[in-house]
C-alpha cells in the first residue's frame, strides 16, 4: 500500500507540475490548470475518486506508514493552493486557500460517488469566481 500510494503521489505531482508549467505565473491559469489537472487524472486514473482519500477510508492511524503519505500529498495540495492565493494578493490568502482546498476535495468524492455530473469542472468553476471575487475586494480597499 505504501509503495502504491507513493508511487501514485509521485506520478499525480509530475501530472499537476506538466499543466501547470503551459500556464505560467497568472494566479487565475494557475488555478484553472489544477482542477483541468484534477478533472482529466481523474478520467483516467481514478473512476472511485482520490485514491489518497479512499485509503484515509482505511488508513487513519497516524503511526501506519501509508499515513505520512496520505497526509502529505494533502498539504502539499493546500500549500499549492495557498501560493496560487498568496499570487492573487487576496487579504486572506490561508482562508481562501482552505475554501478551494474544500471545493477541490468534495469534487473528488462528488465524482467517485457520481453524485452529480461533472463535480470538477463546477469546484472549479466556484474556485475561480472565489479567487476573482477576493482580488477584487482587494483592489477596492
Amino acid at each position: 500500500m505504501v509503495e502504491y500510494l507513493a508511487d501514485r503521489d509521485e506520478r499525480w505531482r509530475a501530472s499537476l507540475a506538466g499543466h501547470l508549467d503551459t500556464v505560467g505565473d497568472s494566479p487565475e491559469l494557475r488555478l484553472t490548470a489544477i482542477f483541468d489537472a484534477s478533472r482529466e487524472w481523474t478520467a483516467e486514473n481514478s473512476a472511485k475518486g482520490c485514491s489518497m482519500v479512499n485509503a484515509h477510508a482505511e488508513i487513519s492511524d497516524p503511526s501506519h506508514p501509508a499515513y505520512a503519505i496520505i497526509i502529505g500529498q494533502k498539504r502539499w495540495m493546500l500549500d499549492l493552493f495557498t501560493g496560487v492565493c498568496r499570487d492573487a494578493s487576496v487579504r486572506d490568502p490561508e482562508t481562501l486557500a482552505r475554501t478551494v482546498m474544500l471545493l477541490h476535495e468534495g469534487a473528488l468524492v462528488a465524482y467517485g460517488l457520481q453524485v452529480f455530473p461533472d463535480a470538477v469542472r463546477l469546484a472549479s468553476e466556484q474556485a475561480a469566481a472565489l479567487l476573482a471575487a477576493a482580488a477584487a475586494r482587494n483592489r477596492e480597499a
